[in-house]
């Protein structure tokens, strides 16, 4: 009697069992979703991961040794503390440094992008995913690897509209308006930064509008209309002043000299460009101090003082060379150089300047030959993740109570421009 009981009861617990397996592998519309940002939401950044952040945001453009030495403690403090979100930021934070200052090989900053990508997939931070898309894709583009850099902007675009950041949102036009202008297809480009523009203005994030400003203005410039570019360039001038925006300040000043020089005004170009050189300068902001002083060298280049070009041009491919090994900027220098040095009639400088520049041409192009084999697998890996990103398309509408949960809980990370 007893036994019969006993098994009446295993029996019934078997059952229970099993139904409650079955129950559980039930599909959820919201689990996965629960599962990747359950992390993310029960523990935010401890306090001395957050300090550690702070100090990077505020160097990483111009203290290249505190932010290595606050990303290596970031790393340590990380590990210790098992904080995994923590470790994949110290894999993008390095990229980040590292393109700033040039000091890696672009292979080795795609690197430390991709797996912080990797990273950040495993921990379900959507954001940081769509960060690493869009700096891989500013690399791409500075090698002008123009469909891998749109595959990633466009993988990076779409994970912002997900979660909803138009601040982000706007970054990512805004790179891909950059992107079609340096292809030359100005249309385009106009299209994508107004669409960054109106983003910015619904956040009324001046600093971005400032700079928007300024990319139409280059943009128009390019595409022949000079009273439309001095516009933009003079409307990102007064909105950089009017918040103390140095950075985007000095941009426009430079390229508001640039086109006085187009139209023969040498004196006024000279103006504009010291403006934007004494903020460079005060900034210690190597890649806009190259720039500064290429432009007044070249400059100079077409107002025929040919001493005073050279001098400058030289300046600006020492900062180009020996601080931010930009192979393109060097190779546009040497071209301006030796062509001052045709001027005065220095046959053996023209032929040392425009060798080199020959030289740094192949080597750009090997460079250009390395990431393109990088490119066929980001394009797999991304075409191998669409299907998994329309299904959770799919999917959105049923989660968005618990999106706005995560919006609440956790701030996007910082963007460093």
């Amino acid at each position: 009697m007893i036994k019969k009981r006993l098994e009446s009861v295993l029996t019934l617990l078997l059952v229970i069992s099993l139904f409650s397996c079955n129950k559980k592998e039930a599909f959820d519309p919201c689990q996965d979703y629960q599962e990747n940002f359950r992390d993310a939401i029960s523990t935010p950044p401890p306090y001395d991961i957050i300090k550690l952040y702070e100090t990077i945001d505020q160097n990483i453009n111009t203290d290249y040794v505190k932010t290595r030495f606050a990303i290596d403690n970031l790393f340590r403090t990380s590990k210790i503390l098992n904080y995994q979100e923590g470790v994949a930021k110290t894999y993008y934070y390095t990229g980040c440094l590292e393109d700033v200052h040039r000091t890696m090989r672009s292979d080795a900053i795609l690197d430390n992008y991709e797996e912080a990508l990797a990273r950040y997939e495993e921990v379900g931070s959507r954001e940081g995913v769509a960060l690493c898309y869009m700096r891989i894709g500013m690399v791409y583009a500075r090698h002008k690897l123009y469909d891998a850099a749109l595959l990633s902007y466009n993988k990076s675009l779409a994970w912002f509209k997900v979660i909803e950041s138009k601040e982000e949102e706007a970054t990512v036009l805004r790179q891909i308006g950059l992107l079609y202008w340096d292809k030359k297809d100005y249309d385009l480009a106009i299209d994508n930064f107004n669409q960054s523009l109106q983003r910015r203005e619904i956040n009324d994030d001046k600093k971005g509008i400032a700079q928007v400003y300024n990319s139409l203005g280059i943009t128009y410039e390019d595409k022949g209309d000079l009273s439309q570019a001095k516009m933009y360039y003079e409307q990102s001038i007064a909105m950089s002043q009017a918040i103390n925006a140095q950075r985007q300040l000095a941009n426009a000043l430079n390229n508001l000299g640039l086109l006085y020089k187009k139209r023969g005004n040498y004196e006024l170009a000279i103006n504009y460009l010291s403006k934007s050189l004494t903020i460079e300068e005060y900034l210690k902001n190597n890649d806009g101090l190259a720039r500064s002083y290429s432009s007044i060298g070249f400059t100079h280049l077409e107002s025929g003082k040919y001493t005073e070009a050279i001098e400058w041009l030289m300046k600006g491919k020492k900062i180009a060379k020996d601080e931010l090994d930009d192979k393109k900027l060097v190779i546009d220098i040497n071209i301006d150089i030796a062509t001052a040095y045709e001027k005065l009639g220095n046959v053996n400088q023209v032929q040392s300047f425009k060798q080199e520049a020959e030289e740094l041409r192949d080597e750009f192009e090997s460079d250009q030959k390395r990431l393109m084999r990088r490119e066929n697998r980001m394009q797999k890996r991304i075409e191998k993740e669409a299907h998994g990103f329309m299904y959770d398309e799919q999917r959105k509408s049923s989660c968005d109570t618990m999106f706005q949960k995560i919006n609440n809980q956790r701030p996007l990370f910082k963007f460093i421009n």
